[in-house]
C-alpha cells in the first residue's frame, strides 16, 4: 500500500476524534459561575417529571415546559450546566436570552411621517384590534396598559378592563 494512501486513511479515520459534538451552546461551555443561569434544555422526547427531577437534583428550578419543541426552561447554577452534556436524553442546551421589542423602524415601516404630513393625523382616538395566540400583561404591555377588552378563545381568560371572566360563546 502506498504511503500516501496510508496517510490519507489515518487522517480520515481520526476526523471523528477531532470533531466534538457539543450539546451546550457556545455561551455555556466552560461556565463555572455560581450565579443562576436561565437555560432552555431540549430533549429527545417530551420532557417528563423524571427529567425535571434530574435537573432539580442539580439545583435547577423548573420555569416552564414547551411540549411543542420537547423542551424545558430552567434556572440553574452555572457550575452544574456542564453536567447536562452527559445526559443521554438531552439533545441541546442554550441560554434563554431575554427578548425585548425593537421599535427602531416602526415609524418608517408604517409610513407614519407621511400620514402626519399628508393627512395631519397622529393616531389619537384610534382603537386597534390584535389577534394573538397569547400575551402576558406584565411583560408584554407593562404597567399602565390601555387594553380595554380581551377575549380568550381557548377558555378561562378575563376581561382586562373589569377582571371578569369572559363567558361569551365562541
Amino acid at each position: 500500500m502506498p504511503i500516501k494512501t496510508v496517510i490519507a486513511i489515518i487522517a480520515f479515520s481520526s476526523v471523528p476524534l477531532l470533531a466534538q459534538d457539543h450539546k451546550l451552546g457556545v455561551e455555556l461551555r466552560n461556565l463555572q459561575s455560581q450565579s443562576e443561569v436561565q437555560v432552555i434544555v431540549q430533549y429527545s422526547h417530551d420532557p417528563t417529571d423524571a427529567d425535571h427531577q434530574k435537573l432539580v437534583g442539580k439545583g435547577a428550578k423548573v420555569r416552564g415546559v414547551m411540549h411543542s419543541i420537547k423542551s424545558g426552561s430552567y434556572s440553574m447554577p452555572g457550575y452544574s450546566v456542564a453536567e447536562l452534556e452527559q445526559n443521554a436524553d438531552i439533545t441541546h442546551v442554550s441560554i434563554n436570552h431575554k427578548i425585548r421589542p425593537k421599535l427602531d423602524y416602526v415609524n418608517a415601516a408604517i409610513y407614519a411621517p407621511l400620514a402626519r404630513q399628508t393627512f395631519g393625523v397622529n393616531g389619537a382616538g384610534i382603537g386597534v384590534a390584535v389577534i394573538d395566540s397569547g400575551i402576558s400583561h406584565d411583560t408584554d404591555f407593562g404597567k399602565g396598559s390601555r387594553i380595554v377588552y380581551e377575549q380568550d378563545f381557548a377558555g378561562g381568560g378575563t376581561n382586562a378592563s373589569s377582571g371578569m371572566v369572559n363567558t361569551l360563546p365562541v
